[in-house]
């Protein structure tokens, strides 16, 4: 069972470009499931508020919120922000930045599941902590003109970092009886972690009497990093302490 409630309020000054939204949600989930070792509930609560300001050639916007998650007894909340600017250069050119702060509780199914998909088991861990990062973007839109083709060239850099990192990690964590032997996956906080990385973008638009073609084609690189390969992160069920290498 999952009830959504979400309640949100727009106030703008037309004449100064300035706009503000802000508003309250509330998420109930309820499982009946052996799947999930029985019957879990979990809440979800955020209050939120952001502005938005534009002049000639800039807009700015800003926001902030808390969000406060509960999962049967555990209970647990975060202030979060995001910051974003966009300069038009020229005619046909924006320049962007953008910040933005993310959190991510345990749900159920990583917390509590147990169940065997072929020859795969899957096991629950209870004991995970929140995830949390941030993404920095900065980048840059040209728009040009060939003949009655029109092209619109996008180029971005990145930067995320994650804190207790929650990812599915491979190991012996059940009983070691055949025909498995306790292998499976279970989610771990795999600590802290980065991704950095760029990203090229180009779209058309031709237009003629009768017939309009759309394209897009874009090439992203990303380099994934994990900052604490030597910290560990968990036992196995014979006590073998396991990091990231």
């Amino acid at each position: 069972i999952l009830v959504y409630a979400e309640y949100q309020s727009q106030f703008s000054l037309p004449k100064n470009k300035f706009n503000a939204t802000g508003g309250l949600v509330a998420i109930n989930t309820v499982t009946r499931s052996p799947l999930y070792s029985g019957i879990q509930e979990g809440t979800d609560y955020a209050a939120y508020l952001q502005l938005e300001k534009a002049w000639s050639r800039m807009a700015v916007s800003g926001g902030a919120g808390y969000e406060q998650f509960m999962l049967n007894e555990r209970a647990e909340g975060k202030p979060v922000c995001r910051a974003g600017l966009n300069y038009k250069v020229a005619s046909y050119t924006f320049l962007r930045a953008s910040f933005g702060q993310g959190y991510r509780f345990p749900s159920i199914a990583e917390s509590y599941i147990t169940t065997t998909v072929g020859p795969v088991s899957i096991f629950p861990n209870d004991q995970l902590v929140p995830e949390t990062g941030t993404n920095l973007e900065v980048g840059i839109k040209q728009g040009f003109k060939l003949g009655s083709l029109n092209l619109m060239a996008d180029a971005a850099v990145f930067q995320m970092t994650f804190d207790n990192m929650m990812e599915f990690t491979f190991g012996q964590w059940g009983a070691v009886a055949p025909p498995l032997y306790g292998a499976g996956f279970k989610t771990l906080n795999t600590g802290r972690a980065s991704v950095t990385g760029a990203e090229v973008n180009l779209s058309f638009q031709q237009k003629t009497k009768n017939l309009e073609i759309q394209g897009f084609a874009g090439y992203t690189y990303a380099k994934s990093l994990a900052l604490e390969p030597n910290q560990v992160i968990a036992a196995d069920n014979s006590n073998k302490q396991l990091t990231y290498i």
